[in-house]
């Protein structure tokens, strides 16, 4: 028998996010501490350097990139989109471990994602309207 803990924490215009188990709920929550700990620190020292180095490619991936998914939703999620730069998306994308990320540009007020391409760097897809 296992013990889960979940932790969000909504900061100024950053959430920081983790799930851990354990065989005692204390163990649990001392790892998720420890995660949640590093995942600021992270962000601390990303913030600092600020992308200097040129990580964002901005390309769209190709048809053959795109894997088939199953066509039943298993599961639907709501959050607030909040104006980010790109830069800031991307960031906030490496903190909470996702693949790609959903975010309002505040250049542009368009809806965007950014996303991890397999072949290393970050895409960015923007919708017409």
């Amino acid at each position: 028998n296992s013990e889960n803990v979940e932790i969000t924490i909504a900061a100024v215009n950053t959430i920081f996010r983790c799930e851990t188990e354990d065989e005692t709920f204390r163990n649990a929550l001392d790892r998720a501490v420890e995660t949640i700990d590093r995942q600021i620190r992270k962000n601390r020292t990303k913030l600092e350097k600020r992308f200097r180095r040129n990580s964002f490619v901005p390309d769209i991936p190709a048809e053959d990139e795109l894997t088939e998914t199953p066509d039943v939703v298993v599961r639907r999620k709501e959050f607030q989109i909040k104006p980010m730069s790109v830069e800031e998306a991307i960031l906030q994308m490496n903190l909470l471990g996702h693949q790609f990320y959903l975010f309002t540009d505040s250049e542009t007020s368009e809806t965007c994602v950014v996303y991890e391409r397999r072949s290393g760097g970050y895409g960015l897809i923007v919708g017409e309207k």
